[in-house]
């Protein structure tokens, strides 16, 4: 049979008994065989939501928890037990965050500044009532002090890339000297250190250990006492002093060490110097000498200057000498160049004496001979490194003197003088040194009574108190100062007792012979006194001084030791004439 191509109306109603017979039997059979395949997509699908939240979930704890291990890293360290303590204190921790922070500031080239404990501490707590638990304790520290704009810079960038919780709270500038070159600035900062109180106690911010023997500035290596608390891994940064160094290397206590990192520079130390970890934040990186040079030209409290050609100048350098048992402290004194090209960097060229220590960032000198240093003079080849320089480099020598202590003058403590109104009086000065000839030392008086003279070639003094003169005791002062380095003096007090000269005022005015002995009658005309002497009586008026030997008529003999003095009837004391005894000492028998 012969078939035949079906109809279109055929062909509809083919499709719609498809339709129908699909729609009858559909719901049975995808409630069988789809709809567990379906619900257990949906199941997938979230799952797959909540693996990835809890996925996210655990990378934030996993960040939080290496935060929090970097921040008990970076704390400050409380007092001991603080965790325990419902009320914990962090003395511990203000008093280390002083110190540091005091480094800091002398690292970065302040020379006085006033650190202080700053006012009450910040508490941070979690949970509240009874549940309530303090976490950290903030501690602040005052600061007030004056610098250049580069100090501050300075300090700021070593601040901000410590590797400690801190942040400055307060900084008020104030520029005393102008817009125009370099001003001092006047700085008051307010620094906040966090002390985390589950942070174990330690006596120290950061780990510490000690160099075992001296290195100057040219060592590479140095050695240290051993510490376990030190990184086992390279490189890592230290501090001594106020010069940064990278260790590269470590063979036990052997550290391998790159100088004057961080624009510090290489100086000498000393063995027992301490050495501090100083770790830095590793987000915060450090700045060239050429990026620093361009934030100093970007000072804000400076108009721009108008172009200038800089010629750096060193000196005047002025001799330095001290004595044994002193130390040396100088400047290098430096000027005339362009501070937004950075601070000069100073060098000895030659070697200098052993303990001799100079900053390179400021040019300042120390020197503490030891006990066996030779005395001598010690000339440094000093060496300026700046831009403004011609060629970059400026020299000088420095010349050191080191001495012997100058000894002080001498002089011993004299007795009690005498000196009579109208009458010369002399004193010698036996002024000794033992470095100084007794006639260069330089003699001076003090404030002296009127009419007091100092002789300085015949060293002595001399006076002839007035008739103004008030009877009395008087201090002569006289200073002896001697030319050494530095000179020294002494002082002396010359006690005088100012009197009448009742010699002058004492006359002989008669003898008599009483019972076959002489007497004599001495008559003091000032004082309307009458003395009556005989023979081996002593005299002792002003200052003469004698023993009656022999009475005459019209005379008296006066023995002082050896010598024979003779007073004449109508004389007085001072008219004694040298003479021998030429009448009897006993009245002739009448």
């Amino acid at each position: 049979m012969q078939n035949l191509p079906l109809k279109r109306e055929q062909l509809l109603g083919i499709a719609l008994g498809v339709i129908v017979v699909g729609a009858l039997v559909r719901g049975p059979v995808y409630n069988w065989i789809a709809a567990p395949f379906q619900e257990r997509s949906e199941q997938i699908a979230r799952l797959e939501k909540e693996t990835s939240q809890l996925n996210d979930e655990e990378f934030l704890i996993l960040k939080a928890q290496a935060q929090l291990a970097d921040w008990r890293k970076s704390s400050l360290p409380p007092d001991r037990g603080a965790a325990t303590i419902k009320k914990p204190e962090a003395l511990d921790a203000q008093r280390l965050y002083a110190k540091w922070v005091t480094d800091l500031l002398v690292l970065s080239g302040f020379e006085t500044p006033t650190v202080k404990p700053g006012g009450k501490r910040e508490t941070f707590v979690i949970g509240t009532g009874q549940s309530a638990k303090t976490v950290a304790l903030g501690v602040k520290i005052n600061i007030e002090t004056e610098g250049r704009f580069s100090q501050l810079c300075t300090f700021l960038d070593h601040y901000y890339r410590a590797n400690l919780l801190q942040e400055i709270t307060k900084l008020e500038i104030v520029n005393r000297d102008g817009p125009t070159g370099d001003p001092i600035l006047k700085i008051d900062l307010e620094t906040m250190g966090l002390a985390l109180t589950d942070v174990p106690w330690r006596k120290t911010i950061y780990p510490e250990t000690a160099l075992t023997a001296e290195i100057n500035d040219k060592a590479k290596t140095l050695a240290v006492k051993a510490s376990d608390a030190f990184p086992k891994k390279v490189p890592f940064r230290i501090r001594i002093g106020n010069e940064y160094l990278t260790v590269t290397a470590i063979a036990g206590q052997d550290w391998t060490i790159e100088r004057g990192a961080d624009r510090t520079y290489a100086a000498t130390h000393k063995a027992g110097d301490v050495v501090e970890l100083a770790p830095v934040k590793s987000h915060v990186p450090s700045r060239s000498p050429e990026e620093f040079r361009e934030l100093l030209a970007a000072n804000i409290f400076i108009k721009p200057p108008p172009p200038k050609e800089y010629k750096l100048q060193l000196g005047p350098l002025t001799e330095q000498a001290f004595a044994r048992g002193d130390s040396l402290s100088y400047t290098i004194p430096v000027k005339e160049y362009d501070p937004t090209l950075g601070k000069p960097e100073f060098v000895v060229k030659n070697d200098p004496p052993p303990g001799l220590i100079l900053d390179r960032g400021i040019g300042k000198i120390t020197w503490t001979p030891k006990a066996d240093q030779p005395i001598g003079e010690f000339p440094l080849e000093l060496e300026v490194r700046h831009p403004s320089a011609t060629k970059g480099v400026e020299t000088g020598t420095l010349k050191i003197v080191f001495r012997e202590p100058n000894s002080v003058p001498t002089v011993e403590t004299p007795k009690p003088q005498m000196a009579y109104i109208g009458r010369a009086w002399t004193f010698p000065l036996t002024f000794q040194d033992a470095e100084t000839p007794a006639d260069q030392l330089e003699l001076k008086l003090d404030n002296p009574p009127e009419g007091v003279a100092l002789n300085a070639t015949k060293r002595e003094l001399t006076w002839t108190p007035p008739a103004t003169t008030k009877p009395g005791d008087v201090t002569i002062n006289v200073t002896a100062t001697d030319k050494g380095t530095p000179p020294q003096s002494k002082a002396l007090a010359v006690p005088v007792k100012v009197e009448d000269d009742a010699a002058s005022f004492t006359y002989l005015v008669g003898a008599v012979s009483v019972d076959g002995a002489w007497q004599a009658w001495l008559y003091n005309r000032a004082r309307d006194q009458q003395t009556v002497i005989r023979v081996g009586d002593q005299v002792n008026i002003s200052d003469v001084k004698g023993t009656v030997s022999e009475i005459g008529k019209d005379f008296v003999i006066l023995k002082q030791g050896e010598a024979v003095h003779r007073l004449e009837l109508g004389q007085n004391l001072r008219e004694l004439a040298t003479a021998t005894a030429t009448t009897e000492a006993t009245p002739a028998k009448s």
